[in-house]
């Protein structure tokens, strides 16, 4: 069971980091490029994937990832309440759901400072 989640895990990390690239290098970027291109935007060809632009690939990496794992918890917080509101007075199962549910805000607390110190750095680093 742990060796399932863990390739879950894993093929969610992967397709997160290897996304980007596929988008970029997709047989439709040059529709892409005409559209963004006619509307003002950065074209798609020119990705943020740059040696020059690392630090901003790798910020928005990060903020991908982090977006990942707060929906993730946000998710563990409601299955925790319906565990709860279904353990029907078993105060084992009520305790189970008390620990998941904070475990998940814990969690998500933790996430959503890492992704405020995120965002902190990445407004200075633009700054300088």
């Amino acid at each position: 069971m742990y060796i399932k989640k863990l390739l879950i895990g894993i093929c969610c990390t992967v397709l997160l980091i290897v996304n980007p690239f596929l988008v970029v290098a997709s047989p439709f970027s040059e529709g892409l490029d005409k559209t963004v291109g006619e509307t003002g935007h950065i074209s798609a060809s020119s990705s943020i994937w740059t040696p020059d632009n690392l630090p901003g690939a790798i910020g928005k990496m990060i903020g991908g990832v982090l977006s990942f794992l707060g929906v993730i918890f946000l998710i563990l917080t409601i299955y925790g309440g319906f565990t709860w509101m279904l353990a029907r007075g078993n105060e084992q199962k009520s305790e189970k759901a008390k620990k998941i549910i904070a475990d998940s805000i814990i969690g998500l607390i933790i996430v959503l400072a890492a992704y405020a110190i995120t965002v902190f750095i990445g407004q200075i680093n633009s700054k300088i």
